[in-house]
């Protein structure tokens, strides 16, 4: 066996950024301030659950993606964004910004839980019993799939070729001790799944409107030793103390596990065949989403209906 390797380019990266922030804190503000960086040539604005910042318009310029709220279509846009091509060197970015991640946890969240009233009310059926009235408990399966859910949409947030800001909501929760016993004592979290500090480059919280602190910092230019204030923090600037205005910029590289189940799924259902007769581009793009999710983003035939669905696209703008 010959070991393959590979040495370490030495380049910045642009960053996945975290932007956490309690209820009108100016997370949406500074997403829609980045988009004025002259770093970036274009930004691409995928909204849930918040309100669409169609009044930030005055002030910057991005394109808002349309889509109807489920979770394969937000994947399947994002999985669009990310096959764009790198820029060249020397050529501005383009930003990917969701607004909010919060939001994709508790669509997860819901659409799983959905799933596990349904098997309930089934089993009752079958047993003869009453309905549930109350939320089934989730199994280690349910819990399973909300876990690889999240981790294929961080998967599309990663393939992207340019910074990425991701807005969460941030809220006070009360410390537990050893014995999960409340201390009295508060601390802020992130309204997510518990993986996402570890899967984002930075982390910006805004406890209050005027406040910003970074809390963790991947970089090997801003070696961060504790939580920083940063007074009048802009993404632009952020971007700058990187490095990532002064020369080169490497490629994100990201070396995920991989699990060589196949799953029955994959071998009984004809994907490309189901994107071409599918009706409409929402329908082609649900395809693309639950292939990139169940083959991954790179099997040839996520690849070839990418390709059908971008020509759907190009079909429906000539239109």
């Amino acid at each position: 066996m010959v070991i393959a390797t590979r040495k370490p380019t030495g380049l910045p990266t642009w960053p996945i950024t975290l932007v956490a922030g309690a209820e009108k804190a100016g997370k949406t503000w500074i997403a829609a301030m980045a988009a004025t960086s002259d770093l970036i040539k274009r930004t691409y604005w995928v909204g849930l659950g918040e309100d669409t910042p169609d009044e930030y318009g005055q002030v910057a310029d991005f394109d808002i993606i349309k889509h109807d709220g489920s979770y394969r279509e937000i994947l399947a846009n994002i999985l669009e964004v990310a096959a764009e091509p790198a820029p060249a060197d020397g050529e501005p970015a383009t930003l990917l910004v969701v607004d909010s991640v919060s939001k994709v946890y508790r669509l997860i969240l819901d659409n799983q839980q959905a799933r596990a009233n349904a098997r309930a009310v089934a089993a009752a059926k079958r047993t003869g019993s009453d309905a549930p009235t109350v939320d089934a408990k989730f199994s280690d399966a349910d819990w399973s799939q909300v876990r690889a859910e999240w981790a294929a949409f961080m998967d599309a947030i990663r393939a992207h070729h340019g910074p990425v800001i991701l807005t969460a909501r941030l809220y006070p929760a009360m410390v537990l001790d050893e014995a999960g016993n409340p201390t009295g004592v508060r601390q802020n979290r992130i309204a997510a799944d518990s993986s996402l500090p570890f899967d984002v480059s930075a982390v910006i919280e805004l406890p209050a409107r005027g406040e910003a602190f970074a809390t963790g910092v991947r970089s090997v230019r801003w070696q961060l030793p504790e939580r920083t204030a940063l007074p009048d923090f802009s993404m632009d600037e952020f971007w700058r103390t990187l490095g990532l205005a002064d020369g080169p910029i490497g490629e994100r590289t990201h070396d995920a596990p991989r699990v060589e189940v196949i799953a029955e799924e994959t071998i009984v259902r004809d994907w490309l065949t189901d994107a071409r007769q599918a009706p409409d581009l929402a329908t082609a793009n649900r395809v693309l989403a639950a292939a990139a999710v169940t083959l991954g983003k790179d099997n040839p035939t996520t690849v070839a209906i990418r390709a059908h669905v971008a020509a759907m696209t190009s079909e429906a703008a000539r239109a």
